[in-house]
């Protein structure tokens, strides 16, 4: 996965441009709870897939970032589903731009990380909700 996220320039506006226009083609109700994604949203992305993937090693650095991301998050109106929606626009925007690089091994691992950010996010969610 390394390797194929090395081949990626997140700073290229058109990988999450591309995969928030999947996003909205599907679930245009998004438009309403990410107003600002044809430009901020998508630099916040970009950067947190940077924390994302420096601490593939130790874990341990994402279990501390996450939760709090989906704290924050929830106070903005997200729900579990969009994570999942989030993740599969995504993993088909990395798809398009790895072309022939991309294999379904590649596409198993980038949708099992997702799975366990989306996770950790959504049990700091829980737990701000909790606090209600």
């Amino acid at each position: 996965m390394k390797a194929s996220a090395a081949r990626l320039d997140f700073e290229d506006p058109s990988l999450f441009r591309d995969a928030f226009a999947r996003l909205f083609a599907v679930h245009p109700e998004l438009d309403q709870v990410l107003p600002n994604s044809e430009g901020g949203q998508q630099l916040k992305y970009a950067a947190m897939m940077e924390v994302i993937l420096s601490t593939l090693d130790p874990p341990e650095e994402q279990e501390l970032e996450l939760p709090g991301l989906g704290q924050m998050h929830v106070l903005f109106g997200a729900e579990p589903d969009y994570y999942t929606w989030l993740s599969e626009a995504v993993i088909a925007g990395l798809a398009a731009k790895l072309g022939d690089h991309w294999t379904p091994e590649l596409a198993a691992d980038w949708a099992e990380l997702f799975s366990k950010v989306s996770a950790q996010m959504m049990t700091g969610a829980a737990a701000l909700e909790d606090q209600f």
